[in-house]
């Protein structure tokens, strides 16, 4: 198989006939990651394109052979396990080559443990297990299919949110191994070493991993008990000069191992040492077991200072991968052109409050574009009732408009609480707005807004808020009431 490098997708090319790229997210050895809309089912999916397209030929080029392979493989894989803490699969296909081969998943805007961990610092113990558990549960149904994970790391455990809770789901099933080996001769003797075409995470991966032999659920326990290492301690165990130089000493002992954990303040726990055993017969016998014992005797980690805290998520909020410039003044509400009827402000607390505007069926409304993006006039956006339904059609007066991680357009209707990116027409950040739902409240006529995680009871009858996320004004657009 000849290998062929191909170009990246760009925004707005179309993938299966109904995924439209909308950008880049990430970028592996083998895959490039991208961002896309589901034009069909009209939510945000992630798209996973090999980089290289395989082609007979007379050199066999047996590294991209064995990633070609393994990418049909995950999906298959993936198609199989239903756990919720599994990334879920949506579709798979080929680019109009017909050679190259795309993955469609299910989105996940939480990013990933090893930012989380750079980010915020090591976790304490009950961080940890919030993480460990349920991602364990997702390796023990894939195990109970025979598929073997074999590139457990830190960056393939992704965080979603579920309203206001962060979910983790455990990502890149049946790529990371190849049953090539690479026999060499160590002291004269034929030894196996690290494969020149392993796919998998050296720093991450287990010792029958390093030297080509078989693997099993004891590979991933071992995966998994450096992951959690590296969360109680925010250090790894092995860099890959380690990975290197340590090589013959984790294939054939433990010593190094236990140097290392003894270093990390966490050679005293029975359960990590056996995980981490160079003989797989020695270890932990399931990622279950290796759960429990952790938690029936905890380990006693040297826990570096977290410099900020954890990341959060409400219902009108969402972590961003890369924020836009933020205005530091509220929205403006065009009274004449709207033909609203405003209620003065309202405090809530926190420094905020609230504007009541009551309208029969839309408002205008704009904001102060960022000073660093060379926009002096005011970004200028409609926010109008749709009759018979409770979704609101935003449309941008002077820019583009987009939910964030959805494609841009001139226009969108929204059904639900979100962020609001507004663009310039080439792609320029000019700020986000959230905007949120109400509910009805328990007292006849009022309705209830959760803002910042904190609820806010209005009089009205329903309706949508709508905020910067700096600004200390919340514009509470309301129907109209009848006197």
């Amino acid at each position: 198989m000849a290998r062929q490098s191909l170009r990246d997708l760009v925004a707005g090319e179309r993938l299966l006939e109904r995924y439209t790229i909308i950008d880049v997210i990430g970028r592996g050895g083998m895959a490039t990651i991208y961002r896309a809309h589901d034009d069909r089912l009209d939510r945000v999916v992630c798209a996973k394109v090999m980089k290289v397209s395989l082609e007979p030929g007379a050199g066999r080029d047996k590294v991209f052979e064995a990633t070609y392979q393994h990418f049909e493989r995950e999906a298959l894989a993936l198609s199989r396990l239903q756990h919720p803490n599994t990334l879920r699969i949506f579709d798979y296909g080929y680019l109009p080559d017909g050679k190259q081969p795309v993955q469609i998943s299910e989105y996940l805007d939480g990013g990933n443990l090893e930012d989380r961990i750079r980010s915020y610092g090591p976790l304490g113990f009950e961080e940890t297990m919030q993480v460990l558990e349920p991602i364990t549960s997702a390796i023990e149904e894939a195990h109970a299919h025979r598929i073997i994970h074999r590139d457990i790391k830190p960056s393939n455990i992704l965080f979603g949110y579920v309203g206001q809770t962060s979910i983790a789901k455990l990502a890149d099933f049946g790529i990371a191994h190849s049953d090539i080996r690479r026999p060499v001769a160590i002291d004269g003797v034929d030894e196996p070493s690290i494969s020149t075409v392993a796919l998998f995470s050296p720093r991450w991966a287990a010792p029958e991993q390093l030297c080509g032999m078989p693997v099993g659920p004891a590979t991933d326990v071992y995966s998994l008990a450096l992951v959690t290492v590296y969360m109680l301690t925010g250090e790894l165990v092995f860099d890959m000069k380690q990975v290197q130089d340590s090589f013959k000493d984790r294939v054939y002992g433990d010593r190094v191992v236990l140097d290392r954990l003894a270093k990390l303040g966490l050679g005293d726990n029975e359960t990590l040492v056996s995980a981490l055993r160079a003989d797989a017969a020695q270890r932990v016998r399931t990622a279950r077991q290796f759960v429990e014992a952790l938690r029936r005797v905890p380990p006693v980690s040297r826990r570096l200072p977290r410099p900020n805290p954890p990341p959060q998520r409400t219902a009108a909020t969402a972590p961003q991968r890369a924020p836009a410039p933020a205005p530091r003044t509220d929205l403006v509400i065009d009274e004449h052109s709207s033909r609203a009827e405003i209620v003065a402000p309202q405090p809530i607390g926190s420094g905020r409050v609230y504007r009541l505007a009551e309208v029969s069926e839309r408002l205008d409304l704009s904001f102060p574009a960022p000073v660093d993006s060379g926009v002096t006039s005011p970004v200028r956006f409609r926010v109008a009732f749709l009759p018979a339904t409770s979704a609101v059609h935003v449309k941008g007066l002077s820019c583009f408009v987009a939910k964030r991680g959805g494609a841009i357009s001139p226009a969108l209707t929204v059904h639900d609480s979100c962020i609001l990116q507004f663009v310039t027409p080439a792609k320029q950040p000019l700020g986000d707005v959230h905007l949120v739902f109400g509910t009805p409240g328990d007292a006849p006529g009022t309705c209830v807004f959760l803002v910042d995680g904190h609820q806010m009871v209005v009089p009205s009858d329903g309706g949508v808020a709508l905020y910067l996320p700096s600004g200390t004004d919340i514009v509470v657009m309301s129907h109209r009431r009848r006197r």
